[in-house]
């Protein structure tokens, strides 16, 4: 029996960025930038990134990231090259004719290779737009309503808006997605705020004072809030590769409430960290791939962790509004440390130190606080959500040390449940106890890497007492993990089903 079956749309998307950073370090070239990967052969060669997660890509969008619509070799934005939305013919050559025929071209490739659709990112200020010399509120009307035309023209699904001249400025964002909502409503528009890699630390501050988290960020909170107030979704923005748990857990969590507050329909997207966006119901920016490194190594450790977060995601518990349910934490706030010394970051301005992020140890959307019991005194980060499905929905997720690297700490989680809904389980868990609002009697219990194709009885594996279910720790890692592939490091990820 195979217990996946896709019943809901995501908006979510492959982004090429990080690919494009792996392609400049297998093929370096002196003055060769991650923009300049772009193009037909690194995209639909025959080792394009088009041919990347065949396991999940008809639900996810094939996001084109910062170099598609300028020319080879641009470094900066110093004479408004970039902001066109029109496709390079010098990197797409197949691309011809009018802009909207171009755009067209393109997405209709992405479509033929069996993705949802394709994506783009696009530039917060137009072509020819500088600092020093800015469009005109008349020609900035035009020049965006001509290529949201184009767009639904072409069947663009999605904007990815990132940084520009007016990368921060949420009066042109509010008037970009008005623009949208008047002349292509259907276009999933992305918004965020251009930020550094981790929160409540600006880049050139030395000061030892810093509690590294989001709402000790100056007046980034409530410029996010205002964002929120009109984004179809909002982007969380980069954080560094150590600290990437707390960083996005902290800022999702600080979202979250403030969204529940205003009332706001947005849908967040916690970029790449897939085992957040399934437990929290949100949407996900999938950044790594399945390529290997010359040595046959991965670029990434776990590539597996995707394609179970996005069937989960479609085939029981999508992603839902920030206004939906409230947002619960726990008491312990939890701080990782990672030293920024230039070689672990692309930012290399915080000086050679610790830096701080702290998010807290427990967080709960649209239900309870699960009960927790650590074994040892070191606490992992815990998130669970019920989403509007029923599904409900928990992952432990990992510590970062310089000292001993990543890691998870144990935990053994109780759960509150109904006896007919599934449950997803992601991380390392200890011990997973769930409590049902009624015995089980007659059910059979079945768990299925949400990764794999077939689900496993575990009735006569597990304890099952009343309205009590208590599932060990190691069966769930080894049926979470049966999917992995060689050299794969993915953590677990499964869901439970009572039939």
């Amino acid at each position: 029996m195979n217990l996946i079956q896709q019943k809901y749309s995501v908006n979510s998307y492959f982004c090429t960025w990080s690919s494009q950073n792996d392609y400049c370090a297998l093929y370096p070239q002196p003055g060769r930038s991650a923009r300049d990967a772009m193009g037909e052969e690194f995209v639909f060669g025959e080792n394009g990134l088009i041919h990347q997660f065949p396991e999940i890509r008809s639900s996810l969008y094939f996001l084109f990231d910062d170099g598609w619509d300028v020319p080879f070799g641009l470094a900066n934005n110093d004479n408004g090259d970039f902001g066109s939305l029109i496709v390079n013919d010098e990197r797409f050559p197949f691309c011809t004719g009018e802009p909207q025929e171009r755009l067209k071209k393109l997405a209709d490739r992405v479509v033929a290779h069996g993705w949802k659709g394709a994506a783009i990112w696009v530039s917060a200020s137009g072509k020819g737009e500088t600092a020093e010399h800015l469009f005109t509120p008349e020609e900035r009307e035009h020049y965006w309503r001509e290529r949201l035309q184009w767009s639904r023209y072409a069947g663009i699904a999605y904007w990815k808006v990132d940084w520009g001249c007016f990368g921060n400025d949420v009066a042109f964002r509010r008037q970009l997605s008005k623009w949208k909502n008047e002349e292509y409503p259907e276009l999933v528009m992305e918004h965020a705020d251009v930020s550094p890699p981790v929160s409540g630390i600006e880049q050139w501050d030395q000061s030892p004072e810093q509690s590294g988290r989001f709402f000790d960020w100056g007046d980034r909170p409530q410029t996010w809030g205002k964002i929120v107030a009109f984004a179809d979704v909002f982007r969380t923005y980069d954080v560094s590769p150590f600290l990437s748990v707390p960083t996005t857990l902290d800022r999702v969590q600080s979202m979250l409430r403030l969204g529940e507050c205003i009332g706001s329909k947005t849908v967040l997207n916690a970029e790449d960290e897939p085992y957040i966006c399934a437990a929290l119901g949100l949407e996900t920016g999938v950044m790594r791939n399945q390529l290997r490194q010359k040595d046959g190594k991965p670029f990434y450790p776990a590539p597996t962790e995707p394609i179970r977060a996005l069937r989960w995601l479609t085939a029981f518990a999508p992603p839902f509004a920030m206004n939906v349910g409230e947002t619960r934490f726990g008491k312990y706030i939890l701080t990782d440390y990672s030293v920024f010394d230039g070689k672990n970051c692309w930012v290399t301005t915080y000086g050679d130190r610790n830096v701080p992020q702290g998010a807290p140890s427990l967080v709960a959307r649209n239900c309870d606080l699960p009960y927790i019991e650590y074994p040892t005194e070191e606490k992992p980060y815990i998130v669970t959500s019920k989403n509007p499905t029923g599904a409900v929905c928990v992952a432990v997720l990992p510590r970062y040390s310089a000292e001993i690297g990543r890691h998870t700490p144990p935990a053994k989680i109780t759960l509150h449940h109904t006896a007919d809904q599934p449950i997803g389980v992601f991380g390392t868990v200890e011990e997973l106890t769930v409590v049902f609002d009624c015995p089980l009697v007659g059910k059979r219990i079945l768990a299925q890497d949400l990764a794999g194709d077939t689900a496993v009885d575990i009735t006569e594996k597990c304890s099952l007492q009343g309205e009590k279910l208590t599932v060990n720790g190691a069966l769930l890692r080894e049926i979470g993990t049966s999917a992995n592939g060689a050299d794969d490091q993915s953590d677990p990820g499964v869901v439970l089903a009572f039939v």
